[in-house]
């Protein structure tokens, strides 16, 4: 079925795809908590390197999830990971986005160009 679209509209929804993948992802791994990496392999090439932690550091202001460093190896240099995971509110979004994909009748690809 086509709906008209916006430019405005179009933009919007072609931002939101990736914020909707990263939640779908953290989901999907049973709610535990990831690192940026393991949700780019999860994401099955949807989300790259290059764009994860833009978009997990937006998804944390604006509370869709949370975040928590993870203590740095004692042997190995660097910087600690951050681990991810969905907040109360990012899975409430979650959960009416698919609640509206459902109700609206859309397939899998369907909804995710939706969003």
């Amino acid at each position: 079925r086509q709906r008209p679209q916006c430019a405005v509209g179009s933009f919007r929804q072609r931002a939101e795809r990736p914020k909707s993948t990263i939640l779908d992802v953290l989901l999907g791994e049973g709610s535990r908590e990831l690192y940026g990496l393991e949700i780019v392999n999860g994401s099955n090439g949807r989300i790259t390197r290059g764009s994860v932690y833009v978009i997990l550091s937006r998804m944390v202001d604006k509370g869709l999830v949370e975040s928590r460093p993870e203590p740095a190896p004692e042997r190995a240099g660097g910087l600690p990971r951050v681990m991810y995971k969905p907040s109360g509110l990012g899975l409430r979004a979650y959960r009416a986005w698919a609640a509206a994909k459902s109700a609206w009748g859309f397939t899998s690809s369907e909804a995710a160009r939706s969003l």
